[in-house]
């Protein structure tokens, strides 16, 4: 992953779609990424990024091809060193939370 400044200051983001087939690998993405600029390393970020995404999925697999996909809502708080990242599903009352914290700050 390119290396570019990392975040310098604590922020949040949020995405929300339909959890569909292919929304792993925009989340997968997205994780990574907050994860590398949060200052954990590719392969920490990489790891952090598979955890997520293919826990949700595989929980949640019997909803991907269907043609009333629940509404998916992902948060991450970050600054250096941490990022907590927040998952629910309100129409399924799934609430999932996870702290990683970077062994190198």
């Amino acid at each position: 992953m390119d290396r570019s400044e990392p975040f310098k200051a604590s922020g949040e983001l949020s995405l929300a779609g339909p959890l569909r087939r292919g929304f792993d690998k925009v989340l997968f993405d997205l994780v990574q990424l907050t994860a590398v600029k949060s200052g954990f390393d590719d392969e920490d970020s990489s790891k952090i990024a598979e955890k997520v995404a293919d826990s949700l999925f595989k929980k949640f697999q019997s909803f991907l091809d269907g043609d009333n996909a629940p509404q998916i809502e992902i948060s991450m708080a970050y600054r250096p060193g941490q990022i907590k990242i927040k998952t629910t599903i309100p129409s399924l009352n799934f609430c999932d939370e996870e702290v990683f914290q970077s062994r190198s700050m």
